[in-house]
């Protein structure tokens, strides 16, 4: 969310989620700048910004049962999380 209108003063994020099956989708995106390099952008530590630790995508991904980002540079990116009600520890 932080790098999709980076360096503008606008833009629109939507957030869709569903409950199906005791299962919970949700959805992000955005028409932002796009990532050109997904494969390269999930992996631990990797970011564009010096400021920045890179651990975005890894956390995603260590809370959800699955996790799939599908982006167009200069169109934008959706990032579809999936978590199964069965794998979520009581507390």
């Amino acid at each position: 969310i932080v790098h999709g209108y980076e360096n503008k003063t606008s833009g629109i994020v939507y957030v869709n989620m569903a409950i199906l099956d005791n299962t919970l989708e949700l959805k992000v995106w955005d028409y932002g700048r796009g990532i050109p390099d997904v494969k390269k952008a999930m992996q631990m530590t990797y970011s564009t910004d010096p400021e920045r630790m890179g651990l975005g995508f890894v956390f995603m991904q260590s809370f959800m049962d699955s996790l799939h980002v599908d982006s167009t540079p200069g169109k934008g990116t959706t990032v579809t999380m999936v978590k199964s009600a069965a794998s979520v520890v009581p507390v």
